[in-house]
């Protein structure tokens, strides 16, 4: 896992209290970082919720941080690492249901 963390919570479907400036990542329903989002800081998510739940399609990251997503809740199943901002997910595409995101 990823060096330290914290647990994150937030409420689900609406814009953490970070706000876009202050996230580490932040998600978006459609690609190109279209439709609705969902702003995080640094730390983990062991459950998207069933709002977020395989709808996460796109996501912009502070430029100094990493996120790491994973197909099951509980960080469980499999596993990808991103280090950029990511338009269209590809084969990530709505299959992500926990993750974590560390900035060094």
């Amino acid at each position: 896992m990823i060096g330290k963390l914290w647990v994150g919570l937030f409420a689900l479907g609406v814009v953490s209290a970070s706000s876009r400036a202050d996230a580490c990542v932040t998600f978006y329903e459609d690609v190109n970082y279209g439709g609705a989002s969902m702003s995080a800081g640094e730390g983990s998510q062991a459950w998207v919720g069933d709002d977020w739940k395989d709808r996460i399609s796109s996501w912009l990251l502070d430029p100094e941080c990493g996120v790491q997503v994973f197909e099951g809740a509980n960080f469980a199943g499999a596993t990808q690492t991103y280090w950029d901002d990511t338009p269209l997910l590809g084969e990530w595409n709505d299959k992500i249901s926990s993750f974590v995101c560390e900035c060094p």
